[in-house]
């Protein structure tokens, strides 16, 4: 998945140049008679750019391991890798403070990268109890690693009836 943007701003004000200006006396406020060159001096075009990218690749198996009095066990395993990154590309002036009244830019060309683990098993034992029991490992770049287990049992003693309990 990717996003670019290429931003284009008129209107802003460009702090040298209003400050030149003024020094020098090429501009006069309320003026209708301000030179072009000066006008376009103190309101420059300026350029944002940048873009955003989410890479990102899974495999998973699953299916029947063992059979067991309840039914055929039931095993999921999967593998992630993924990849993230940012690029933000502002204005040399927006960087240098020039732009009045401007929000503070700051340049990124950044990418993160991370990856899973994940295993899952389901075990009829009777018709009336199951267990799950189930591990996944996460890794981010700049996070570190996290790992998740997770145990279950479900019993029903009667139809109308279900426990659970992880």
């Amino acid at each position: 998945h990717r996003n670019s943007v290429d931003n284009l701003i008129d209107g802003l004000v460009s702090n040298g140049a209003l400050s030149q200006a003024l020094l020098d006396r090429s501009y006069r406020f309320n003026s209708p008679d301000n030179p072009a060159s000066v006008l376009r001096a103190l309101s420059p075009r300026v350029e944002a750019e940048g873009e955003a990218s989410m890479d990102q690749v899974s495999l998973d198996v699953n299916g029947p391991w063992f059979a067991l009095p309840g039914g055929d066990s039931q095993l999921a395993l999967g593998v992630e890798w993924s990849t993230d990154a940012l690029r933000n590309d502002p204005d040399e002036r927006m960087l240098s403070g020039d732009i009045a009244l401007g929000a503070q830019k700051s340049r990124v060309d950044d990418r993160r990268h991370g990856g899973s683990f994940y295993a899952e098993l389901t075990m009829p034992f009777t018709s009336w109890l199951h267990a799950d029991a189930a591990w996944r490992i996460d890794h981010r770049q700049g996070y570190g690693s996290d790992d998740s287990p997770m145990f279950g049992v479900k019993w029903m003693p009667t139809q109308s009836l279900t426990v659970r309990g992880t």
